[in-house]
């Protein structure tokens, strides 16, 4: 799957709870809505108390937990438009291949993967 963001990777992380030791980002997250599924898919976005961005996407009762990384040395609050661009295009690939699912593509960096 060929990116159009692909200044980014998502690092699946344990669920966390945003209510401690989290704040939200300049964004507080996208949402989308496919007619032709009939779903809606929400990324919200927090901040831990260390500097890293944290997604949580969800979808009809499904979730997952990610850490959000730039591939380059630029500043991720520099970055909001384009993140908020990622994020839209992988809630669409997560609702395409099914919420029940973990979300298989390129952007996502899996435990003991070779990349």
């Amino acid at each position: 799957m060929k990116m159009r963001t692909p200044e980014f990777k998502l690092i699946p992380i344990d669920e966390f709870d945003a209510r401690k030791g989290y704040s939200r980002w300049i964004s507080p997250g996208v949402g989308t809505h496919t007619t032709e599924r009939g779903s809606l898919a929400q990324a919200d976005l927090w901040m831990d108390q260390q500097g890293k961005l944290v997604t949580r996407f969800t979808s009809r009762g499904y979730s997952l937990h990610f850490e959000i990384r730039a591939v380059s040395s630029d500043l991720i609050p520099d970055m909001k438009e384009h993140i908020e661009e990622f994020l839209l295009e992988m809630l669409m690939t997560w609702v395409a291949d099914g919420v029940d699912d973990d979300l298989e593509c390129d952007a996502v960096e899996y435990e003991n993967e070779q990349r």
